[in-house]
């Protein structure tokens, strides 16, 4: 029975090792069958990913092309405010040298009028009694000795001599100014407030002149004159008028060259505020383009 036993099995062992391998080849089949479905569906899940990087990319891109737009956008804003206030300036500035220059006109018209009524006045009560000195002008340069004729005459000639001097001073400074005007204006600097004002004292000086020759006038009248004493008074009023001319005409150029120191000091303060703006205006563009640049990446 033993060996029946041991037949048999040995029979069957080949059977049983083919089973075996059999097993064994169906595991190895499987396990590769898994391998390449895992494979497959990595290669189906890296094509489905590399779409959303590109399309993350592109939303990136996007926005750092609208937020470069929208920078420019802001620059331009600022470069158009900018001008705007600039131009608003230069409307102001205009205003002010319009109403400037019709104020002086209206004060030295107003001052060139009291000068003239005065002048009048004097010219008036020296012609008064004209008719009537002349009439007695042979008995009066009879009655008026020599000597005091040459005083008073002396008198009036050394009051006009010293204010025709001085009208001359006066004249070359006025030129020396209109130089120093007209060099200034090359450099850029607006002086239309000085150049009014000058030409204010150039009036003035003209009307100097003709004060200065009734002074002259009046002291012939006087010589011939019954009551010279009397007449006196109408030369210290003509003289008292051309002082006050001449006088007015050295306040004028001293307005002059003040308002020739503001247009240069005003010239200053705009160079700084315009070098200002400009460095504000690169700082700004550099922060700009730093943080767009920083967004961007």
């Amino acid at each position: 029975m033993d060996q029946k036993t041991s037949t048999e099995s040995v029979r069957f062992a080949p059977l049983a090792l083919a089973l075996a391998l059999l097993a064994l080849l169906g595991l190895v089949a499987i396990s590769a069958h898994a391998q390449v479905e895992e494979t497959d569906d990595i290669a189906i899940a890296q094509k489905k990913t590399q779409p959303d990087a590109r399309q993350d990319r592109n939303i990136f891109s996007e926005a750092g092309t609208d937020e470069s737009e929208e920078v420019m956008v802001l620059d331009e804003s600022d470069e158009s405010q900018t001008i705007e206030k600039r131009e608003e300036k230069q409307v102001l500035l205009e205003e002010e040298k319009t109403a400037f220059a019709e104020d002086r006109a209206k004060r030295l018209e107003a001052y060139r009028s009291f000068l003239e009524k005065k002048r009048n006045s004097i010219t008036v009560r020296a012609k008064e009694h004209q008719e009537e000195r002349r009439l007695r002008q042979t008995n009066y340069r009879a009655a008026l000795s020599l000597s005091a004729q040459v005083r008073l005459g002396q008198y009036a000639e050394r009051i006009v001599i010293r204010m025709d001097t001085a009208l001359g001073r006066l004249e070359q400074i006025a030129d020396r100014i209109a130089t120093r005007i007209e060099k200034t204006e090359e450099k850029g600097v607006d002086l239309s407030d000085a150049k009014v004002e000058l030409a204010n004292v150039r009036v003035l000086i003209e009307d100097a002149h003709e004060y200065v020759s009734l002074i002259g006038e009046v002291s012939t009248e006087t010589l011939t004159s019954e009551t010279p004493k009397e007449q006196m008074q109408d030369i210290r009023d003509a003289v008292e008028l051309a002082k006050d001319c001449i006088n007015s005409i050295r306040g004028a150029l001293t307005e002059t060259v003040k308002l020739i120191r503001v247009g240069i000091e005003t010239r200053v303060d705009e160079e700084v505020k315009e070098d200002d703006v400009e460095d504000d205006d690169e700082s700004a563009v550099t922060s700009t383009e730093s943080e767009t640049t920083s967004d961007t990446q």
